[in-house]
């Protein structure tokens, strides 16, 4: 089967996308999409903890005015080669340490990441990951894509990896992927979009905890076993990969090739699905909305290869930035 199918896990990226679309189709601007979980999900894998879920908040006391700010924290100074060298070869030892303990007991570590252990899709995607970090070349790849700041926080608070795993799945990271896999995962995702009921598209993309990841996961066990199997194997392969720069941004000329792919798209559905997709673009929590954030990928996969290229750079360019 073709690597060319259709995308769901970059909240930013789409829904930014839309923005930018809907101005194409002749539509008003769209509401902010929800946050999809770009496949930072099984991300805290020293930590052992749920990926992609900040720890929580507390709102502290109004302070006195005799009370003391707490310490800020110490200053974080550029690292000598060595010194980086270091970091990074003790951090690659650390991934594989946990892979071992993975592959010795998984559903120790489905628990302590309160992932569901009864979703095929889930250990599907947990035994690719692991495997992969038993390699000591793909540990010392994701070391090698940590910056000085990330190799001096984990150095501080090892938990701190979790945190670097999930920027390894975030746009910018993606961006760095050959052109074919960045189609791929657009075309995964937007056909997971396309799949999603509104109850399931509130629930799995707008929040960040638990429940949120067990029915992202429940939404892949519905999907085709091979189109899992391609989204698994990007994601290893992004993994797995050295470090690459990014590509240049899409240039005005190139922008307006996908404007214009997109708006041929949108001109040829049916009246009825061309309202459905202007209502959910200018309806706020509209219940269409992930359904309309699919349309915009399959606007893109209908192009040819060179503006599906591009407008997967566009995607992930779009969700590095912040909304």
């Amino acid at each position: 089967m073709s690597r060319h199918r259709t995308s769901t896990r970059f909240p930013a990226s789409l829904s930014a996308l839309a923005l930018l679309l809907s101005a194409c189709a002749g539509t008003p601007p769209p509401q902010p999409g929800p946050a999809l979980p770009v496949y930072s999900k099984p991300a805290p894998l020293t930590s052992m903890r749920a990926p992609a879920i900040p720890p929580p908040v507390t709102v502290p006391k109004p302070s006195t005015p005799s009370a003391q700010p707490p310490p800020a924290p110490p200053p974080l100074t550029p690292l000598t080669p060595e010194q980086a060298a270091g970091a990074r070869s003790s951090i690659a030892k650390t991934l594989g340490y946990f892979a071992q303990i993975y592959r010795a007991q998984p559903d120790k570590v489905y628990g302590a990441m309160k992932l569901p252990s009864d979703s095929r899709s889930m250990r599907h995607l947990m035994d690719a990951m692991m495997t992969a970090f038993l390699d000591p070349s793909v540990q010392k790849a994701f070391a090698a894509k940590l910056d000085d700041a990330e190799l001096q926080q984990i150095s501080r608070n090892p938990e701190a990896i979790g945190g670097a795993f999930e920027q390894l799945f975030s746009g910018p990271q993606i961006l760095t992927l050959p052109d074919e896999r960045k189609v791929s995962l657009l075309a995964f995702f937007g056909g997971l979009y396309d799949s999603v009921s509104p109850q399931d598209c509130e629930q799995a993309f707008g929040g960040r905890d638990s429940a949120s990841l067990n029915v992202f996961y429940t939404l892949l066990d519905h999907q085709p076993d091979k189109d899992v199997a391609i989204f698994i194997d990007d994601m290893r392969f992004l993994v797995s990969m050295p470090p690459a720069p990014p590509p240049e941004p899409l240039t005005q000329m190139q922008n307006e090739l996908v404007a214009l792919a997109a708006r041929s798209y949108f001109q040829s559905l049916p009246p009825d699905q061309l309202q459905r997709l202007q209502t959910a673009m200018s309806t706020a929590h509209s219940p269409d909305r992930c359904w309309a954030i699919g349309q915009f990928a399959h606007a893109l996969l209908a192009a040819d290869p060179e503006v599906q290229a591009l407008g997967a750079r566009m995607v992930f360019q779009n969700a590095g930035k912040k909304q």
